[in-house]
């Protein structure tokens, strides 16, 4: 039953990730005296703090870094998947 409820929350997290990112148009938190890789790799650590979020079940701080990752670069795949 908790294994169900852990996946229905995952399954709910990811939704509300995915429509949100439909909603973000812009070039998000790019530009400035960042360099690409910088963006990238910001993406990516983002990225990967949502995901340990997620298996702690601390599901609002994981959609936090997660919308975070998907401002630095919103094509960024894993962002999208986690």
């Amino acid at each position: 039953m908790i294994q169900s409820q852990q996946s229905l929350r995952l399954a709910l997290v990811a939704l509300v990730i995915t429509l949100l990112s439909a909603c973000g148009g812009g070039q998000g938190i790019r530009g400035g005296d960042r360099s690409e890789e910088e963006i990238s790799r910001a993406a990516q650590v983002n990225t990967q703090l949502g995901g340990a979020y997620l298996q702690r079940g601390q599901y609002e701080q994981a959609l936090e870094k997660l919308q975070k990752a998907l401002r630095y670069d919103s094509d960024y795949a894993p962002a999208h998947s986690t």
